[in-house]
């Protein structure tokens, strides 16, 4: 065995002279065999914090996408009317929830990877043969930890491509829209007369290529082909921020529906919820009623998207 004095990596030299002479023996006596274990071992050790590192990196990365995601729940959340605000944060606010449960698991991965490291560096200077059972299950956890890893990082660009593509389509949405000048907004269907409201809707569907028929008010018959519907309205002028469809209004769209013939309704409104009792009285009854509420109503008037409940095309 020759020692090369002159290369970059040299012993210590320790003050104490007996140790001198002691690593000296040591190193003497030292076969390739044993160099070969050294540079193992700490090759195994320098994977093991390698790895570590790697965590600590996602685990960051993690922490301020999940910032971010956090941050734009908490803004979105003071919109009020915005359909597209309310979209993108419940888009935000699951991403939150699940990058919170991804640096959760990351932070665990790390720990683990930080507890291998260490005790593979103490194994360092074992003679051979010494800890072979030890050696064996750090590098099938070592491997483990690095397949999760990537896996991780899989998730994590696929969860944020995802949020990115929504992001962006809901902000050509939004252009698009904010170009819509020529059609009513919420605010202003909202303080319509119901006759304004039904002339509004009535002027919409004869654009989609409906034939309308006023059989009274709050009551439209359109037509197309042999399709026949009966559409009621259901609107309510200058709501309150959380008024709810009432079972009133459901009555009232049923008892149009039997009087014209009809098995069927349409009921649109300007509000955006159904109260509960109206919701299980119409799950219940005999005769249905579709309802198109206030999110459709919006994006079938003012942004002149297809009204789904009508299957307009």
């Amino acid at each position: 065995m020759i020692i090369d004095r002159h290369a970059s990596v040299t012993p210590n030299r320790y003050e104490a002279s007996w140790l001198r002479r002691s690593i000296g023996k040591r190193l003497g006596r030292a076969d390739r065999d044993d160099l070969l274990a050294a540079l193992a071992w700490v090759t195994e050790v320098r994977l093991a914090e390698g790895l570590a590192e790697e965590w600590r990196e996602f685990c960051a990365h993690l922490n301020r996408e999940q910032d971010d995601a956090e941050n734009r729940r908490n803004l979105l959340a003071w919109t009020s009317d915005d359909q597209l605000a309310d979209h993108m944060g419940e888009r935000a606010s699951k991403v939150a929830d699940a990058l919170s449960e991804e640096h959760h698991e990351a932070k665990q991965c790390l720990n683990q990877s930080k507890q291998i490291a260490q005790a593979a560096s103490h194994r360092l200077g074992l003679g051979p043969g010494e800890g072979n059972e030890a050696c064996r299950e750090t590098r099938v956890s070592l491997g483990i930890l690095a397949a999760q890893l990537e896996a991780g990082r899989q998730r994590v660009d696929q969860l944020m491509s995802e949020y990115r593509g929504k992001a962006h389509e809901l902000a050509e949405l939004e252009a698009l829209h904010q170009r819509s000048t020529n059609t009513p907004t919420l605010a202003q269907l909202d303080a319509m007369t119901s006759d304004q409201f039904d002339a509004v809707t009535r002027k919409r569907f004869e654009r989609s290529g409906w034939q309308t028929k006023a059989c009274g008010p709050r009551i439209t018959e359109i037509s197309r082909d042999d399709e026949r519907q009966l559409v009621y309205s259901a609107h309510v002028q200058n709501p309150g921020e959380n008024e709810t469809s009432d079972v009133r209004s459901m009555v009232r769209a049923q008892f149009a529906a039997r009087a014209a013939g009809f098995d069927a309704v349409l009921a649109i409104t300007n509000l955006k919820y159904i109260s509960h009792p109206a919701h299980r009285y119409n799950e219940e009854a005999g005769l249905t009623v579709e309802l198109a509420q206030r999110n459709e109503l919006q994006r079938w008037i003012q942004w002149e998207m297809p009204l789904e409940s009508a299957e307009d095309e």
